[in-house]
């Protein structure tokens, strides 16, 4: 229960956190629409605001737009519905913040209470603390500056300049750091969006099962809204899925809704 009022409370906060962005994100087409779905979500009538923005996605489907959708959901408590909303939303935008922590709470909030697969929160809110394009271009930085330090080290110790060889090793030292770093970051975003473009939710409560055929012994019973991830191309009634701790069995591709519709995975 406290989960639930936590979640509540902070989707409320983050809902007019994101009013002037709302506001001010470009909206092709119907900007109207966004400002009065955004107007009767403000005016907790979470009814109506739903149904304008199921229908503002259909062709603007903004990551502000999809949060707003989600925090309408929890509201009325609809946690699956959110959490997929948020799922989406950060896939078009991995940076929004109030979606990540949103999404957290209210996977925490459902039945099984799984992890959602990623890492810890602190590394993941630092990860995503930059745009992937942000990171990439300093990354770049850092490896020219690790190449110029090299060169410079390099000359220094030619001429025998001690002191400054020790200086601009320190400093490449520190580089080097700076680059394995941003590296890592970089890796740790393209996997995470991977990892989300297989990632479903359940719709219902089913037993996951250790074969193709319904006499399969269940391994364990899922309920709506836990994650789970696709393996496979989503084409079968019966789909082989794997949870967060890596277990893997047999579900109806009907008792859950993929993030993204129609995705596959190469392994």
């Amino acid at each position: 229960m406290k989960r639930l009022v936590l979640a509540c409370l902070l989707a409320t906060t983050a809902l007019s956190s994101t009013t002037v962005s709302a506001q001010s994100d470009s909206i092709e087409g119907r900007p109207q629409s966004a400002k009065v779905a955004l107007s009767l979500a403000q005016q907790q009538n979470y009814g109506q605001a739903i149904r304008q923005y199921e229908q503002i996605i259909q062709t603007n489907p903004s990551a502000i737009n999809l949060y707003n959708l989600g925090v309408c959901y929890n509201e009325v408590g609809r946690t699956k519905d959110a959490i997929i909303a948020y799922e989406r939303a950060l896939l078009l935008n991995p940076s929004l913040k109030e979606a990540r922590h949103n999404v957290r709470l209210a996977y925490a909030s459902t039945k099984d209470a799984f992890s959602d697969g990623r890492s810890f929160s602190w590394l993941d809110d630092f990860c995503y603390s930059l745009k992937l394009s942000t990171i990439k271009a300093l990354a770049c930085f850092f490896f020219m500056l690790l190449v110029v330090s090299v060169l410079s080290l390099w000359g220094c110790r030619r001429k025998g300049l001690v002191l400054k060889s020790q200086i601009i090793f320190g400093f490449g030292i520190a580089v080097l750091i700076l680059w394995v770093l941003s590296l890592s970051m970089v890796a740790h975003q393209i996997y995470y969006h991977k990892m989300s473009m297989k990632r479903a939710i359940m719709n219902q409560t089913q037993e996951l099962k250790s074969s193709y055929e319904e006499q399969g012994n269940p391994i364990e019973t899922l309920h709506e809204g836990t994650a789970i991830f696709i393996l496979g191309k989503q084409t079968e009634p019966i789909q082989e899925v794997r949870l967060a701790d890596g277990r893997k069995g047999y579900l109806p591709s009907s008792t859950f809704t993929p993030i993204v519709p129609n995705s596959t995975q190469a392994e």
